[in-house]
């Protein structure tokens, strides 16, 4: 436990700076689609990253099942704001499908990251130890 709040301590530090206008303004870096319906995936993702980051950041996870898509940003507490640095949206795409678009904000390369997003979504329950930059179990 101790491992996983040095390796989010540092990620407050690497990704304090990122704005609510930056995320908006940056493209996927991954679009995947997911042979499961949207609410399955958003729970499985939300639990992962509640699970591995809550203690550390403030996680912002909200469904709409009126517009069929979920969204999830986890950020990091600034000064004046939260500074987003990951951010998931899970979009319906037929009865048993969905398609999850991902972005990350961190200052380190965003394979790792969106890498643990992907593992999570699919139903993974493990924790990066060190690193975001480190890859989940395949």
């Amino acid at each position: 436990m101790i491992i996983r709040a040095v390796a989010f301590a540092s990620l407050t530090f690497i990704c304090a700076c990122t704005s609510q206008a930056q995320l908006d303004n940056t493209a996927p870096q991954k679009t995947v689609l997911v042979a499961s319906n949207y609410q399955a995936v958003f729970k499985q993702l939300n639990r992962g990253m509640r699970n591995c980051a809550a203690n550390a950041f403030r996680i912002d996870a909200q469904l709409y099942p009126d517009l069929g898509h979920a969204e999830i940003t986890l950020s990091a507490d600034g000064l004046t704001s939260a500074s987003p640095f990951l951010y998931a949206k899970i979009i319906r795409e037929g009865a048993q499908s969905s398609v999850l678009e991902l972005k990350s904000l961190m200052g380190i390369s965003p394979e790792g990251p969106i890498a643990w997003m992907e593992f999570w979504a699919a139903g993974g329950t493990g924790c990066p130890g060190l690193s975001y930059a480190e890859r989940p179990p395949q």
